[in-house]
């Protein structure tokens, strides 16, 4: 591929691939970290994750192709739309990047490139930073902050004495 654009002289294909996969990246690992943190059952976090990543490789072309089936074969929306999943947006992207008969064979391919590179980073920061707020809580840590939300995950058979250590009931997990 580097043969061919430093033949075909384009690099702003390359760059926005690079940073719209490391804006994906960010965003599954933040999901996998958030799902993990957050569920109760250790397989259940991997379960979702992948299950939400097929759904933006697979299911989201095919949602846009039937919610755009009338659309005329020349708009570009639908191109828009579809670059949310990470296989038409590397498709689009490097047919955008190579071809020789234009830098921009669907108009505003780079635009929607950077606009989804934008909401992925996002959505990439917000998990995370959700992740980090519900951290403590989730896991049954005492906060190093004075003033965080204090939400302890006990079982029912679990209970607190007045000294604050925790001693099991009856039963247990």
């Amino acid at each position: 591929m580097t043969l061919l654009l430093t033949a075909v002289g384009r690099w702003a294909g390359p760059l926005l691939i690079m940073a719209l996969i490391l804006a994906q990246g960010a965003a599954v690992t933040s999901l996998g970290l958030a799902l993990a943190t957050w569920s109760r059952r250790a397989g259940r976090a991997p379960a979702l994750c992948a299950s939400a990543c097929l759904g933006m490789f697979l299911g989201w072309p095919v949602l846009i192709f039937f919610l755009f089936a009338d659309a005329p074969r020349d708009d570009w929306y639908p191109y828009w739309v579809m670059m949310g999943s990470p296989v038409a947006s590397m498709t689009l992207l490097t047919r955008a990047s190579i071809a020789p008969y234009a830098l921009d064979p669907r108009p505003g391919v780079a635009f929607a490139a950077l606009c989804w590179t934008a909401a992925y980073a996002a959505a990439a920061g917000t998990l995370f930073g959700l992740t980090l707020l519900t951290f403590d809580g989730c896991l049954g840590r005492i906060p190093d902050v004075p003033g965080r939300l204090k939400r302890r995950r006990t079982w029912p058979s679990e209970s607190i004495g007045d000294t604050g250590r925790v001693r099991s009931g009856t039963g247990g997990p």
